[in-house]
């Protein structure tokens, strides 16, 4: 079986997926991921995070906990700068995605544009 990347593009997000050739998606990962196996061994040693914990406030608030304990912080801390260099690389591409989709949005609305004033010019059949 062959396997492809492909980009999974929301309004809201991009993620990273492996799809197989009949378009079936084997595997996906988008930016919570790492935060969620973060949250998942800080609640291991005890640190529990609040629900909900914005992306761009993510780093802040776990490297705080983190710092508190020497032992976690030599643990967890290269995760965690891993995940930031992650996050913006994912909002860099998030970005060119969404600026690629606009150009073809407005290049979409320009040509509609054109055929209606085309029609419009050439008056009723």
């Amino acid at each position: 079986m062959t396997y492809y990347t492909a980009l999974d593009v929301s309004l809201r997000s991009i993620s990273i997926c492996i799809v197989d050739d009949r378009g079936r998606a084997i595997r996906s990962e988008g930016p919570g991921d790492l935060e969620n196996e973060l949250r998942g061994l800080l609640r291991v040693f005890g640190v529990v995070l609040a629900s909900k914990v914005p992306h761009g406030a993510y780093d802040a608030v776990v490297r705080e906990q983190i710092q508190a304990e020497p032992l976690l912080g030599r643990a967890l801390l290269p995760l965690l700068d891993a995940r930031e260099v992650l996050y913006r690389t994912y909002l860099k591409l998030d970005n060119e995605v969404k600026t690629i989709v606009l150009a073809v949005i407005i290049f979409l609305v320009g040509l509609v544009s054109e055929q209606i004033t085309s029609l419009r010019s050439e008056g009723p059949r």
